[in-house]
This record gives C-alpha cells, sequence and structure tokens, in this order.
C-alpha cells in the first residue's frame, strides 16, 4: 500500500486513495475519487495521446484503456512532496514501478500538479516521462529516443 506521502492535508489522502485504485486497477474507486468536472492534463504528451482531459468520464476512458493495455503499476515512490499556498493543491515528484508484458519492469518518472475539492480530484496536471511510457509498452526502441525527443522539440518550438 503506498503510505509513503508526506502529511499533505485533504490532497495527499486522496492521492493516496488514488495511487491505491491504481495499482488494483479498482474502476468504480478511481471513479468515485475524480470530480463530474475534472481536468486532467497532460502537458508533456505524445502524439496520439490527449493533452487534455474534461469530465470524469473522458478521465476513466482513458485511464480504464491504459489499465487493459501492458503497464501494470506495482508501486509509487515519493521523490519530493510539497504543499503550496492554496491548501487544496500539492506538488508531488513521484516514480511509478511495475511491469509491461512487453518489456518487463519499468520505471516512470513523474512531476504531478494535484488539486481537489470535497475530498475529490478538481484538477490533476501530470507532467509524465512520455518516452519512458512509449519504451514501456515497446513502442519505441531505446535507440530510437534520442530521434523521438528531436522530432518532439522541433515540433514544440517551429525549429527545423
Amino acid at each position: 500500500m503506498p503510505t509513503d506521502l508526506p502529511p499533505l492535508g485533504e490532497p495527499g489522502k486522496v492521492l493516496e486513495k488514488l495511487r491505491t485504485c491504481a495499482i488494483a486497477q479498482d474502476v468504480e474507486g478511481t471513479a468515485k475519487l475524480y470530480a463530474d468536472d475534472v481536468v486532467h492534463d497532460f502537458p508533456f504528451a505524445m502524439p496520439g495521446v490527449p493533452p487534455h482531459l474534461v469530465g470524469r468520464d473522458a478521465v476513466m476512458e482513458f485511464t480504464t484503456s491504459n489499465w487493459n493495455g501492458p503497464i501494470k503499476y506495482e508501486r509509487y515512490v515519493t521523490i519530493a512532496a510539497y504543499l503550496t499556498d492554496d491548501p487544496n493543491t500539492i506538488i508531488v515528484h513521484q516514480d511509478v514501478y511495475g511491469s509491461s508484458s512487453t518489456t518487463g519492469e519499468l520505471c516512470l518518472p513523474g512531476l504531478i500538479v494535484f488539486t481537489t475539492e470535497n475530498g475529490q480530484i478538481k484538477r490533476f496536471t501530470e507532467f509524465v516521462d512520455a518516452l519512458a511510457v512509449y519504451k514501456a509498452m515497446g513502442q519505441i526502441k531505446p535507440s530510437d529516443v534520442h530521434q523521438e525527443q528531436e522530432e518532439r522539440i522541433r515540433s514544440l518550438t517551429g525549429l527545423s
């Protein structure tokens, strides 16, 4: 059970529940944690991944489709966690460990900004290492990573 979060008030408690649900792939439990009008952003999304999800239904459709893929989460490790000026918002640097039926063991590093309201997730911004996700899914070979990074930088900056 992921319990390595320092005291982070309500958002920390909700994040602990979310981590537990993600490991168990508990659809019902996960859905209850999201507000109807939740906003979930992936600022570093790779092509084919929506950078912005609005509403519980959209988040759950995305979540469950990923749970049907090759990646299974097994544990979360908090590297650092911070309270913000808003008592409903926390920032957490975390590594997610698990396995991929395609490539074996995995570690997905990331940073999240997490806001709750009335015990539910209201806004979730997930800065995840998208290349690590694609590698874990077997969609990018390690030798392709440098090329993918260069292409992503060109697409974001408009440089050739």
